[in-house]
C-alpha cells in the first residue's frame, strides 16, 4: 500500500508512536502462501493499547482484532490474536455462546516475539510490564489550546465577525 517502509513509517507509524506509546506492532503475513515457490509477505499491524489484553515482552501477547469476525447470518463477533515466540494464532468467535475456533495459524520460527511496544518514555514498571508515555505528552495541552484557538478563528471567519469597512 505504501510502496516503501519509509512511506509507511512517516504515514502510519509516526502518528501512532506519538499518540499511543503503549501500542503494539506485530509483523506477520496476513495470508499464508499456498504454493511453495511463493514468498511470505509480512505486514506490520498496529494494535492500539485499548486492544491489548496482555503483553509480556519476550514471551507472549494477546490482542483484540479490531476487524472482528462474523458467524451465522453475518452476526458480528470477536477475534483475538495470541502471539508467542513460536507462532501467531488468531481465534474467531463462532457462535453466540462465545466459543472460538482457530482461524489462522502461522509458525514463524524466529524463536523470539514478532511483536513489540512502540515505546516512549518509561513512567512505571511493575514486574515484566512497562508503562510508557508519549514523547510529546508534555506539549499536548498547548496543542489542544492552539487547536481550540484555530477552530474559534475559523468559526469567526465563517460567521463574518470581523467585517472590513467598505
Amino acid at each position: 500500500i505504501f510502496r516503501s517502509v519509509t512511506n509507511w513509517a512517516f504515514s502510519l507509524l509516526l502518528r501512532n508512536y506519538l499518540v499511543d506509546a503503549n501500542a503494539l506492532l506485530l509483523v506477520a503475513p496476513i495470508e499464508i502462501p499456498v504454493m511453495e515457490n511463493e514468498y511470505l509477505k509480512p505486514v506490520a499491524t498496529i494494535f492500539n493499547s485499548v486492544d491489548v489484553i496482555d503483553f509480556v515482552e519476550g514471551d507472549y501477547a494477546v490482542v483484540r482484532n479490531k476487524i472482528g469476525a462474523t458467524y451465522g447470518n453475518n452476526v458480528e463477533g470477536d477475534s483475538y490474536y495470541i502471539i508467542t515466540t513460536v507462532a501467531v494464532h488468531r481465534y474467531d468467535q463462532i457462535n453466540s455462546r462465545r466459543q472460538f475456533s482457530e482461524a489462522y495459524y502461522f509458525e514463524h520460527g524466529l524463536d523470539e516475539l514478532p511483536v513489540f511496544k512502540l515505546g516512549g518514555i518509561v513512567i512505571d514498571v511493575y514486574g515484566s510490564h512497562s508503562l510508557f508515555e508519549s514523547r510529546i505528552s508534555g506539549i499536548l495541552p498547548e496543542f489542544n489550546e492552539a487547536l481550540r484557538e484555530y477552530s474559534d478563528l475559523q468559526a469567526a471567519k465563517v460567521l463574518h465577525l470581523y467585517p472590513e469597512r467598505w
